[in-house]
């Protein structure tokens, strides 16, 4: 069967049975396993239970069984996905299941769905003290892999059961294994009473509410992995790649060469204060984007991941970094020196085979230089701590999750055979709507937090709706107002207003709200509501010729233009500039003072920064005044700002209404442009 036919039936398999569509749903599986003799036995017992349903007599045991027979169906459903995944070649899935023979990494990742034996025999190994903890770390990672591809109860609760481990590392990706599991299948997870009520019981363990927040702060940041590597690519790494290369022993060093690169030091004489303020300020933000849970080692590790062969092994991914990995050979006890690159910062493991796989390459020359300045650049930092905060290497249970996390999205996003259907984080992962996990996460203070996070990060749409989870009495006015803002950054006026209004109410004559109702009040054309908030920034500030000439602007939109002029006349006198003016020409344009608006329009066109529109509007005026030619003259001075060598049709489109009731006719506008192009 190919793909997309699996794909269909499958889904079709999957959407009855949430829908308890159980007859659509057999019939949909019989498509995909036809010769199943589970299924079509299956079926024959549906049927007969309906015969009886049709009879019309009680049977207090139908719901049970009819639930009995959805389970059965999505087992099925199970069984006939997985065996798809393992014999669809060239696939990463069908990678770990050719390899099950030769790891138990492979063998527990490539596994159908565990049943009871299973379970216990892996339990028993977790539980195991005489295992090394790095192999635990591995056989997590595999259940984690497992549980993507393909729901299984077992492997969820053995991922369950190491969640409150008291080994970090463990800790870490146990609870990996279990979000993605919680959020990639949370429709069948529901369906089992045992798995739902211990995790109903981790609601009331504090260290699991707080690694369950930083959890989903952290999915938060993974979904923005593109966008920090744009900003680190674009705004970051240039400035700090410009000060490096002046701090070297020699303009004229040779960059080709490893050998003189291995002994780069810091020159004085080229660093001046402004510069290392400036290092400093970089090299702080780029801590302080480590700290947020940002990716910084992903463009880096990308390139590296694909042109090191150590990474089209699946089982490297997950492996815990060790210099005594086969990798390293004989060489590792000599890398062991360069440990101090992490004393800066804690690292992930991808990251750290990555860095030490660059490294291996080096003659032990450049290694022994390496390690001088490793050493250097440690008894430097003292000198740096004003400069640059550095936060305790010491790795937390917060780090932990970040490097989980990180690890399994490069893994997904970069792994050379990757399946892109079995990506987890192709969409938005959240778990703040799942309803084991609301009395943990719409709690008032991780909404608060998490609505903050993405609001920082201008990720508007994000931010507002999680604010808006929050009662109405939990809103003060401070989260009212950045959810008004984010609702103007989208251009959702009228949401913008209600926001705002609301936090207006709580907050009164707070100059910050009735400016944006203002300006949003305006945007969504009600001007008689925008009016009434300009006339409250008066009085508040009855001097700001910014307020004046907004105001007066609107009492322009709203057809009120000599009251208008009085705004605006105030405004000019306390700050004239080319806004002013330009309001003021309008305004004496649109209560046909042609003679005042040649006034303004001369005064703002006489201007080096004069726009093209400021000159079709000055056109336009002198056009009434019957100025013919001093009217050509400006419609042509605002073609050739607008680059443009003739009149296009839509020259006046956006003026002819105007135009109009000033006693302009469209043949006398399409003569005017006739003339400009003659």
């Amino acid at each position: 069967m190919d793909k997309s036919t699996f794909d269909i039936l499958y889904k079709d398999t999957i959407e009855s049975l949430r829908a308890h569509r159980l007859l659509d749903a057999l019939n949909a599986l019989s498509g995909l396993i036809p010769e199943s003799e589970e299924l079509a036995v299956t079926r024959e017992d549906y049927i007969r239970l309906l015969d009886y349903f049709k009879q019309g007599l009680p049977d207090p045991d139908r719901e049970t069984l009819f639930l009995q027979f959805i389970n059965k169906a999505f087992l099925l459903s199970d069984k006939a996905k997985y065996d798809f995944l393992k014999t669809q070649l060239g696939t990463c899935f069908n990678r770990l299941y050719t390899l099950r023979e030769t790891d138990e990494f492979y063998q527990i990742a490539a596994s159908a769905p565990y049943d009871r034996g299973a379970y216990e025999q892996v339990s028993a190994r977790l539980k195991d003290e005489m295992l090394a903890e790095a192999q635990k770390q591995i056989i997590l990672s595999a259940l984690t892999l497992s549980v993507v591809y393909l729901f299984d109860a077992y492997k969820i609760q053995l991922l369950l059961e190491n969640v409150t481990s008291s080994v970090l590392k463990i800790r870490a990706r146990a609870f990996s294994g279990l979000v993605l599991g919680c959020i990639l299948h949370y429709d069948r997870l529901s369906r089992h009473a045992d798995l739902t009520a211990r995790l109903q019981l981790l609601a009331d363990v504090p260290d699991f509410c707080r690694d369950l927040l930083t959890m989903q702060l952290q999915l938060m940041r993974t979904a923005w992995t593109k966008k920090d590597e744009s900003k680190l690519r674009d705004e970051i790494m240039p400035d700090i790649y410009r000060a490096a290369s002046k701090m070297t022993q020699g303009k004229n060093l040779d960059f080709t060469n490893p050998d003189e690169l291995a002994n780069l030091d810091l020159n004085p004489a080229w660093a001046s204060d402004e510069e290392v303020d400036n290092i400093g300020k970089k090299m702080q933000a780029l801590a302080d984007m480590r700290e947020q849970g940002v990716d910084t080692f992903y463009t880096a590790f990308a390139q590296i991941s694909r042109t090191h062969a150590f990474f089209s092994d699946i089982k490297n991914w997950f492996t815990p970094f060790s210099l005594r990995h086969s990798v390293f050979g004989d060489r590792g006890e000599s890398l062991s020196g360069l440990s101090g690159l992490f004393e800066m910062h804690a690292a992930g493991d991808t990251e750290k085979f990555g860095m030490f796989l660059m490294i291996d390459q080096l003659s032990s020359g450049q290694l022994d230089g390496i390690k001088q300045n490793i050493r250097q650049i440690n008894e430097q930092q003292a000198a740096l701590q004003d400069k640059i905060h550095q936060t305790d290497a010491v790795q937390t249970i917060a780090e932990e999750i970040r490097f989980c996390m990180q690890d399994l999205y490069r893994f997904f996003s970069l792994y050379r055979y990757r399946d892109k259907d079995a990506n987890p984080f192709a969409s938005f992962l959240s778990m703040v709507d799942l309803p084991l996990f609301k009395p943990i996460l719409q709690t008032k203070e991780a909404l608060v937090l998490l609505g903050n996070y993405a609001f920082r990060e201008q990720e508007w749409t994000l931010a507002v709706s999680l604010f808006q989870k929050l009662d109405a009495t939990m809103q003060g006015p401070e989260i009212l107002e950045k959810s008004g803002y984010c609702c103007q950054q989208l251009k959702e006026w009228d949401r913008a207003i209600i926001y705002y209004e609301r936090a207006n109410l709580m907050r009164p004559d707070s100059a910050w709200t009735l400016r944006q109702l203002s300006v949003v009040c305006v945007q969504a054309a009600q001007y008689d509501k925008a009016l009434k908030v300009f006339k409250q920034l008066e009085m508040l500030e009855p001097e700001n010729a910014n307020i004046l000439l907004r105001y007066g602007e609107c009492l322009i939109l709203a057809g009120e233009s000599e009251a208008a002029f009085e705004k605006l006349f105030k405004s000019d006198y306390l700050h004239s500039d080319a806004r002013s003016t330009k309001a003021l020409a309008w305004c004496s344009m649109l209560a046909e003072k042609y003679e005042q608006a040649e006034k303004y329009y001369k005064k703002l066109i006489d201007k080096e920064e004069a726009q093209a529109v400021d000159y079709q509007n000055a056109a336009h005026n002198a056009w009434l005044l019957g100025l013919l030619n001093k009217a050509l003259a400006r419609y042509r001075a605002c073609l050739r700002l607008r680059k443009m060598d003739f009149a296009p049709a839509d020259f006046f489109v956006e003026d002819v209404e105007f135009l109009n009731k000033r006693g302009k006719t469209n043949d006398d506008i399409q003569q005017m442009r006739d003339a400009l192009n003659a």
